[in-house]
């Protein structure tokens, strides 16, 4: 055996506790604990033997024990360059600053089995139903060289002291299973103890969050947990329910192993727990193993990397060098390509892109799965994958024709083509929202930049319409699709001002209405908490958001990517002022264009002067004693809307009172009249106007053929003609 050191230990009745230990014998390398509530326990095969060197009855003041450990360690070896993963773009001296940090902190690494660590500050507790009985099941049988690799993996498990031998009634089954190198993993099946064992549900990080906490960074560092799981302790009682057999022996685990239920939402906690003050400083990322490290430069890398490196040794956790990178400019996270404010698909792309044609509904739902995840880069998602999605439908047959090819087609090819959004940034100087809607979807996306010519995609997000959503007015849909983008982006638009642009021209009244329907009174009631401004587009400056809810029936985009498609071909970074709208729209408008060019010219335009005026480059109607805007064409349906749909249905002769409060064009009262007849929701709940009709009489049967009796005639056809 190694050689014995006598500890000192003092006894002392005045302590409020038990016993107090010195941290820096907790930290020698085989005194292995835990903390269970408010309890302190040795681990068993932590090679501590306690013996009584003096009577305890005859000594008042001082008890000493004995710890008994290796007296020569193994010394580790050197965190080397050939260890790690490091940028392409640092210099070697960063490199050697870099290595000399990481060997100051060699206890948080491990490099093998041997050096894993073991967490001090919580552990693994498995609570059963009640009425659970043990689960006993016989072995898997394997082949012989499988169960050579299953006996060499449990030695050395049994070497490092993470199973011990085990005389437990529970046995659950152990299988192999194959890692992407091509090597065997040992797991055990603990799927019949995990249908008894009581759930403790925590929660797992956002991953849209997570994105967004990373757009400052310009240089990533990744660290990485070995064998992560195996560092959490398991409680003495769930030691016994973690027992399992092979075909040769059966063991138990002393630490947590992969495969309980509860286990991600343990080593989540774990985490949350060790780096709580860090990821409030924003220092770190978490994600289950991955400790994610936005850093501006190398020396802040460095900084928040020692701080990382110095709360792991205080919690014994280790990571493995060979998954650590270190100061790279682009980060795989989550699926996702991360590099200096930039989201791209992953690697997962490749598997879309590898993907066969369905050929039954379950292959339809495992791609629309995997195509889902990214749906945030896909521009109309929602309608082009409609045709997939009604194959999915309840009593629906699967039959695959040419909408569903179409759709299968364009969803792949646009993730195929690498588009790319910018990481959300609540500090940026613009921020905007553009929606559109139609009878089959509803869409969005949120822009932001630095400038109104230079705004790049974020999030686009998108929504098929329900069968009673499909039959709203096209007003009330437009202003649904304002409400439904800014929920799902609620939590980017909460505290930022921004701008809502929408092609509806009578949405940009919405804080003008006084008397609106029920649903659009809750509707407004839900915009209250957003700050924001509505602006009006034409549908034709808005195609890049008519592909969302139109998608289907569009040309597919060209292989671009979505922000030079968005600044050069639609032009979406335009916006004026309403006066600056206004007036466009009266130049673009051939009679009010003649109006203004009238009053401008004094010989002409004497007697038109005397009904119209120009003021700011607007042309004016003088009524009375106000003046009235005269609204060109491209104007009237989007104010007559505003007058009559979303307020209160009123008839002719209020809308159009209503209308002439502010505005007035030629024709006003026949275009009013003719949008009014035209209204659905007034043909269905109006009851139509005009005289009531009188009541029906039977007319008396003629004498003889071709009889008249008043204004009406009665004819008596002897046979058919």
């Amino acid at each position: 055996m190694g050689a014995e050191h006598a500890v000192l230990v003092v006894a002392d009745h005045v302590l409020p506790v038990d016993v107090l230990v010195g941290r820096s014998w907790l930290e020698l390398p085989h005194v292995s604990y835990y903390k269970q509530g408010p309890d302190f326990v040795l681990e068993t095969n932590s090679n501590i033997v306690d013996r009584v060197l003096s009577d305890p009855e005859s000594s008042e003041l001082v008890e000493v024990h004995t710890v008994e450990f290796d007296s020569e360690l193994p010394k580790r070896s050197p965190i080397t360059l050939l260890d790690i993963n490091v940028g392409s773009q640092s210099t070697i001296a960063q490199r050697e600053q870099l290595i000399s940090l990481l060997n100051q902190y060699r206890d948080t690494f491990a490099k093998n089995l041997t050096e894993l660590g073991c967490t001090n500050v919580l552990a693994m507790d498995i609570v059963e139903t009640e009425g659970s009985v043990p689960v006993s099941q016989r072995p898997y049988r394997t082949s012989p060289s499988d169960r050579q690799i299953i006996f060499n993996i449990l030695s050395e498990w049994r070497s490092c002291g993470l199973i011990s031998d085990s005389t437990s009634p529970y046995a659950s089954p152990v299988l192999l299973a194959n890692k992407a190198s091509g090597e065997k993993r040992l797991c055990v099946d603990y799927r019949r103890l995990n249908q008894q064992t009581v759930n403790c549900p925590y929660p797992m990080p956002d991953v849209d969050e997570q994105l967004s906490s990373l757009a400052k960074g310009n240089l990533f560092t990744t660290l990485d947990l070995s064998n992560r799981f195996l560092q959490i302790p398991l409680t003495p009682q769930s030691k016994e329910k973690t027992a399992f057999v092979t075909e040769q022996e059966t063991a138990k685990f002393e630490r947590m192993p992969f495969g309980l239920k509860g286990a991600p939402g343990m080593f989540q906690k774990l985490m949350n727990f060790v780096f709580r003050d860090l990821k409030q400083a924003g220092v770190v990322n978490l994600y289950l193993d991955d400790v994610i490290l936005p850093s501006e430069d190398w020396d802040d890398m460095l900084s928040k990397l020692k701080q990382v490196l110095e709360a792991l040794r205080g919690a014994r956790l280790t990571l493995k060098p060979a998954k650590c990178t270190f100061g790279s400019p682009q980060l795989d996270y989550l699926g996702f390509r991360i590099s200096k404010g930039v989201v791209q698909p992953g690697r997962k792309v490749d598997s879309i892109a590898k993907f066969p044609r369905p050929r039954d509904i379950h292959e339809v739902r495992r791609f629309l799965g995997l195509a889902g995840y990214f749906r945030r880069f896909i521009v109309g998602y929602a309608e082009l994958s409609n045709p997939l999605n009604s194959l999915m439908k309840k009593d629906a047959t699967f039959s695959w024709g040419e909408q569903q090819e179409a759709a299968f087609v364009a969803l792949k090819s646009k993730l195929c083509e690498e588009p790319v959004v910018r990481m959300y940034d609540a500090t940026a100087p613009i921020t905007q929202v553009h929606t559109d809607a139609s009878a089959v979807a509803l869409s969005g996306i949120l822009l932001q930049g630095d400038n109104e010519k230079q705004l790049h995609i974020v999030y686009a997000v998108s929504k098929r319409t329900t069968e009673a959503e499909s039959k709203y007015h096209s007003s009330r849909l437009e202003l649904y699709a304002i409400i439904w983008t800014l929920s799902t982006l609620r939590s980017y638009l909460l505290g930022v001002r921004f701008t809502v642009i929408t092609d509806c021209q009578a949405l940009i009244y919405l804080n003008l209405h006084k008397n609106v329907k029920p649903q659009v009174a809750r509707w407004f009631e839900l915009l209250q908490e957003f700050d924001f401004d509505i602006k009006y587009r034409p549908g034709s400056r808005m195609a890049h958001v008519d592909a969302l809810s139109r998608a289907a029936h569009s040309e597919p985009m060209p292989p671009d990517s979505v922000e030079n498609v968005l600044a050069q071909r639609l032009e979406v970074c335009l916006t004026l002022t309403v006066e600056e709208r206004v007036r466009l729209m009266q130049q673009g408008d051939l009679p009010t264009r003649t109006l203004y060019d009238q009053i401008q010219n004094a010989s002409r335009g004497e007697n038109v002067a005397q009904d119209y005026q120009v003021c700011n480059g607007l042309v004016y109607r003088k009524y009375r004693d106000k003046l009235l805007l005269v609204v060109p064409k491209t104007m009237r349906k989007g104010i007559v809307i505003a007058a009559h749909d979303l307020q209160g249905h009123f008839a002719v002769e209020r809308t159009v009172e209503k209308i002439t409060e502010d505005y007035w064009f030629s024709g006003l009262w026949r275009y009013v009249k003719q949008h009014i007849s035209m209204c659905l929701d007034c043909l269905v709940h109006k009851l139509p106007s005009g005289k009531t009709p009188g009541l029906l009489h039977p007319i008396p049967p003629g004498k003889r053929p071709f009889q008249v009796r008043s204004t009406s005639i009665t004819l008596d056809l002897l046979k058919p003609v």
